[in-house]
């Protein structure tokens, strides 16, 4: 990134209805992942490229990737602002130029100012890769698989075998 174009989005930023820091501006423009900023009635203030790409309707097509996640995705954001909580979701995509569908997950999270006030909504989306159990065993230890115990009433190595046993796997 040039220093003209630094210029030209501190240029930008100043016609913003919401304070968005250049550094955060700067990451989000070099990041390969979806970034976007709403501000409380739920306006976009900022989109980088590829959330851009998310709620461009492609040519020929009338409607975006994201069309039919629209409701859902309002909903998110005024519990966000209300809540002031963030919020995970995944989204199953069949984009046109891909033969199979691809999962995004995102997540919403309040944008605060200097006083502490939520002035807006921060989304955030990333593809996610397919995640198998055995692809975890069969390898040469490369990679972590953690998750936590959804409660006290088996111990930690039981729900591992348990979840292993619903994944299919009983070796």
């Amino acid at each position: 990134m040039t220093l003209l174009d630094i210029e030209k989005l501190l240029d930008m930023t100043h016609h913003m209805s919401v304070h968005i820091p250049i550094e955060l501006i700067i990451s989000w423009e070099q990041s390969e992942e979806a970034w976007s900023v709403k501000d409380n009635c739920l306006n976009f203030v900022y989109v980088n490229r590829r959330y851009t790409e998310l709620i461009t309707p492609r040519f020929g097509q009338k409607n975006s990737l994201l069309s039919p996640f629209s409701a859902s995705i309002e909903e998110h954001d005024k519990l966000v602002i209300q809540t002031g909580k963030r919020i995970e979701a995944l989204a199953l995509l069949r984009p046109d130029d891909h033969p199979a569908p691809c999962c995004l997950y995102f997540e919403r999270m309040p944008l605060y100012d200097r006083r502490g006030n939520r002035t807006g909504v921060i989304a955030h989306a990333k593809t996610l890769t397919s995640v198998a159990p055995r692809g975890f065993i069969a390898t040469d230890g490369i990679g972590t698989f953690t998750f936590t115990p959804p409660s006290e009433l088996f111990t930690s190595r039981e729900w591992d075998v348990i979840y292993l046993l619903l994944s299919g796997l009983s070796e």
